[in-house]
């Protein structure tokens, strides 16, 4: 669709003295009705508006001004009658003419007007695209932030799709987009096809990264253009690219990039001249996949800090009872694996590995010669025992961060039946997290040597979970959790001899 320019006029004199003048040949006129105006603004992507001031008083040119508060277009308001001049008192702030001048100089006119529309339409796409691609951010922050990849390419090609797949806002996006991991010396080259989505096509380890015959650092990204005549820092005469650019790039037409940190982001074949403004998308598309990165690490931070916490404390309560420390780490095995048997998802899965650890660290307020006591614990000692549960919730605190290693110390010997302590809870009114442990702990303590029983193997432990002795009963347990350790104990045999 070329350049349309939409003529608003009630007067066949004027049109025809406007039609007569103008002999540019890249433009076409089209007279409209007031009342379609917008809609032919939009149907025909109109460049300029030619509006007669003899024909329409104040209702009409406040119409006009609405209009344009949405959707801006240049305009020119023209007059020939005293009233007419009367009105262009009202539009001052426009260019406003008498026909005389603009018959003589619409040629000019039209062709400035409609340039500053190109150019304006070009600047409104990349604000559009980089305000859509903003708004996806959080969709995209929430999918992909936990995720452990160092660099995820499943983000970087949804935001590249939320900026150039069926985006109206935006015209001109490139045919290839190349995504460069100087860190990891490794290449994604995604291919954009003609309805702007956009997919991996390939992906490559790099020996050199060197080879750039430009600055891709520029504050403001990067661009060139070849065959036109243009002011550029980036040179056509020399080697741009690295060899393997060059090697799967059938030809380069115009390029348009941006780096930050170890990332570089370059788009290939712009159907269209790339500008400054196509940069700027780049460099918003790379500026928000280095964010993202950025809060992934400083999250893996303190999430490790966390979890170098949590060791460290449940290694100090362990240390009457396993001086090994390898109790406390095969019951986060176990509770893993029975999480991932019951389908509980990456994020439980492995919060309850870390925080499962946590069940026991209330004994650090208990009493050494009760914990290590090898005989029967009076019913004093067993109630000083039992108040670990409480201790431990009381230690771990309130933080949202430990919110399960919380749930779980407080929580993992009440028993699904309510025979259990401190609260006596029965079923679902137990955290699944702690019903998990629970078992896990059992199994655990049953297969180990303590100061006041043997160890037991893993047939026996099996067979007094799944059928009871008196002290242990199937009854403590959730039966989901029940069935699916049934499942995969021999897992858990396995786990055990690893780690003794």
């Amino acid at each position: 669709m070329g350049n349309t320019i939409l003529l608003l006029s009630n007067s066949q004199k004027h049109i025809s003295k406007i039609e007569t003048a103008i002999r540019w040949e890249s433009a076409d006129l089209m007279v409209v009705e007031k009342n379609d105006l917008m809609k032919n603004m939009y149907s025909f992507q109109a460049k300029m508006l030619l509006v007669d001031l003899d024909s329409f008083g104040l209702q009409t040119l406040s119409m006009i001004q609405s209009i344009l508060n949405v959707e801006y277009l240049p305009v020119i308001y023209f007059f020939e009658s005293e009233e007419g001049y009367s009105n262009s008192l009202l539009v001052s702030d426009n260019i406003t003419v008498p026909i005389s001048k603009l018959e003589c100089g619409i040629s000019e006119m039209v062709e400035q007007g409609t340039g500053f529309k190109n150019r304006y339409n070009i600047i409104m796409e990349s604000y559009d695209a980089i305000d859509l691609m903003n708004s996806s951010m959080k969709a995209l922050i929430d999918k992909y932030l936990l995720r452990e990849d160092v660099y995820d390419i499943g983000l970087i090609r949804e935001l590249l799709n939320a900026v150039f797949s069926g985006n109206r806002f935006i015209s001109n996006y490139p045919a290839n987009i190349y995504v460069i991991f100087e860190e990891i010396k490794t290449a994604v080259e995604f291919e954009v096809r003609s309805d702007g989505f956009v997919y991996e096509k390939n992906t490559e380890k790099l020996n050199d990264l060197y080879g750039f015959g430009f600055d891709t650092r520029a504050e403001n990204g990067f661009h060139k253009n070849f065959g036109v005549l243009e002011y550029s820092d980036i040179e056509s005469g020399v080697k741009l690219f690295p060899d393997f650019i060059y090697r799967d790039m059938d030809r380069i037409n115009n390029f348009s990039g941006y780096s930050i940190g170890d990332l570089i982001f370059i788009g290939f074949n712009y159907p269209n001249t790339v500008t400054h403004f196509d940069s700027a998308v780049m460099k918003a598309i790379a500026i928000n996949v280095d964010l993202i990165e950025g809060v992934k690490r400083n999250m893996r931070r303190v999430e490790e800090s966390f979890i170098y916490t949590m060791n460290a404390l449940a290694r100090a309560a362990e240390v009457n009872d396993d001086s090994t420390g390898y109790h406390i780490k095969r019951v986060n095995f176990f509770s893993r694996k029975l999480s991932e048997e019951l389908g509980m998802g990456n994020k439980f899965t492995k919060e309850i590995f870390h925080s499962a650890q946590m069940h026991d660290v209330g004994k650090i307020y208990v009493e050494k010669a009760i914990l290590t006591k090898p005989g029967k614990l009076t019913e004093q000692e067993f109630e000083n025992m039992k108040m670990h549960t409480l201790y431990g919730e009381k230690i771990i605190g309130n933080s949202s961060h430990l919110k399960m290693a919380s749930e779980i110390a407080a929580n993992h010997h009440e028993k699904y039946d309510g025979s259990g302590y401190p609260q006596g809870r029965k079923g679902t009114e137990i955290p699944l997290s702690a019903r998990i442990v629970a078992l896990a702990d059992i199994y655990d303590a049953l297969r180990s040597p303590r100061c006041y029983k043997p160890a037991f193997t893993h047939e026996k432990t099996l067979d007094i979970i799944i059928n009871g002795d008196g002290r242990v009963e199937p009854s403590h347990f959730d039966p989901n959790i029940l069935e699916a350790f049934k499942r995969v104990h021999n897992e858990f045999k396995r786990l055990y001899d690893i780690f003794q």
